[in-house]
């Protein structure tokens, strides 16, 4: 029976946290970023972590679904695997900013409390994320370190730490990272 390998470190670079339709990704720096998330799962979220080298990562939670650790997987990296599933995540948020409209976008901000984008109108998002969306990172082929690295600052292009129009756009939409 294989074991379970050690906990990863509050310090361990670059973690992936992908939904498992690829239609969520969020790339945090290290273990410690997750855990300040606070809601970064629940029974049946369907997300999946994984390490810069393609290894996927188990969380372990403790009795309020808080994220107490993430210990790597057995079995094999397969970081292009990875890396294929990122680029459908691409592709999938290009299709929704493209095809969605600013009253889709309405209907799904008005019960968002608190208000993530009391600063923009529904219109104003949607012209941004179809910018945005325009213009995505080319990931293919290259190692899943620059991928993940590539993603980031995708996803943070024009907020710093409080994530760019695109990702918190995500939540307002009702994606969250639980």
């Amino acid at each position: 029976m294989p074991s379970i390998a050690p906990a990863l470190s509050n310090n361990d670079n670059n973690i992936a946290i992908i939904q498992v339709d690829d239609w969520f990704v969020h790339i945090a720096a290290d273990v410690a970023e997750i855990k300040e998330q606070h809601n970064i799962g629940h029974p049946g979220c369907g997300l999946q972590f994984f390490d810069v080298e393609g290894y996927q990562l188990a969380p372990a939670y403790d009795a309020a679904w808080q994220l107490q650790a993430l210990y790597r997987a057995p079995g094999p990296a397969n970081a292009g695997t990875v890396r294929r599933r990122l680029q459908a995540w691409l592709r999938n948020y290009r299709t929704f900013a493209q095809e969605t409209t600013a009253d889709r976008l309405q209907k799904r901000f008005a019960p968002h409390q608190p208000p993530v984008f009391s600063d923009y109108t529904p219109a104003e998002v949607l012209a941004a994320m179809r910018e945005h969306s325009a213009d995505p990172p080319d990931i293919r082929g290259k190692p899943l370190a620059d991928c993940f690295d590539l993603i980031r600052a995708f996803l943070r292009a024009d907020g710093g730490d409080r994530g760019s129009m695109l990702h918190n756009a995500a939540h307002a939409l009702g994606w969250t990272h639980s």
